[in-house]
């Protein structure tokens, strides 16, 4: 993906949640594991990954990059999102339980969740979600 058509898709993405309602946050030059932080009143924050790929969503999106992600998106009680619109075609936002690996693990933490009384630190402590990664 050129750095051009990246982020032009991101400068999409965030015009679009801002037509939704959302405040959006461009973390370009970063180096963070999201690309862009969209928040709206009464509603879970999202911490998204924009990808442009043609050869597929996750071309570009390997394994440790999805962990990472998710990991700072439980610690924040944010969903992980990937948002893949290649060239010429349509966007596609894909939350992390339809990533590879990524179901099995959300369910867990939600599991972990409930049985601990609603208490999100604890659930995170259990399942070994720590500021560092696990």
């Amino acid at each position: 993906m050129s750095s051009r058509r990246g982020s032009r898709r991101e400068h999409q993405v965030m015009a679009q949640l801002r037509a939704d309602g959302y405040v959006v946050y461009r973390a370009a030059g970063s180096h963070g594991c999201a690309d862009l932080v969209a928040l709206r009143r009464a509603a879970r924050p999202l911490l998204i990954q924009v990808k442009s790929s043609a050869q597929g969503p996750f071309e570009h999106f390997g394994p440790d990059e999805r962990k990472a992600l998710i990991d700072e998106a439980e610690r924040a009680g944010a969903f992980a999102v990937l948002c893949h619109w290649p060239p010429r075609g349509e966007l596609h936002w894909i939350y992390s339980d339809a990533w590879p690996a990524g179901r099995p693990r959300r369910k867990k933490l939600e599991r972990l969740v409930e049985a601990s009384g609603g208490d999100v630190e604890h659930a995170m402590r259990v399942a070994g979600v720590t500021e560092g990664g696990t």
